[in-house]
């Protein structure tokens, strides 16, 4: 049986799932409290980069380009993709400052709203792991609970 790679030296090949993760967060978030959502974890996700040295990148851009500042953005036909502009922006930011390619809006919005992005589980999912089949709210978008900074989010189609 072959030995695993130390932590540290997987850190430069998660790069393109934590970009993954937000835009498909960014896209997906469509309501108010899932916005919010977004911002909370992409602030929280540049206080854990700390491994890696990208931790004053991140916090400097986000305080450049405020998640917030981009809630009111609608598409053409009128869904909120602030968020998601949001993502392209900041992932084309860091793609620039490490001299990588960088994709329109457009493409990626294509690209995360394409029928082959795999969708995320449409269930609420209490503090504790249990599923609920609760569809009251819209969407079924819900932030669960809040603790220690983490949100659990149930993020719909």
């Amino acid at each position: 049986m072959s030995k695993s790679k130390p932590l540290n030296e997987y850190n430069k090949n998660t790069n393109n799932g934590v970009w993954y993760l937000l835009h498909i967060i960014a896209e997906r978030a469509q309501t108010p409290e899932l916005m919010r959502s977004y911002a909370i974890n992409f602030r929280n996700l540049c206080q854990k980069l700390n491994s890696c040295g990208c931790e004053d990148h991140c916090t400097m851009m986000l305080e450049q380009l405020p998640p917030e500042n981009y809630f009111h953005i609608l598409d053409e036909d009128g869904i909120p993709d602030g968020c998601l502009r949001h993502s392209v922006e900041c992932h084309n930011l860091v793609n620039k400052r490490l001299n990588k390619s960088q994709h329109s809006y457009e493409a990626v919005k294509k690209l995360y709203r394409s029928k082959e992005v795999p969708k995320p589980c449409t269930k609420k999912i209490s503090i504790d792991g249990e599923l609920s089949d609760d569809k009251s709210n819209q969407n079924n978008h819900n932030i669960i609970k809040r603790k220690k900074n983490f949100y659990l989010v149930s993020i719909g189609e």
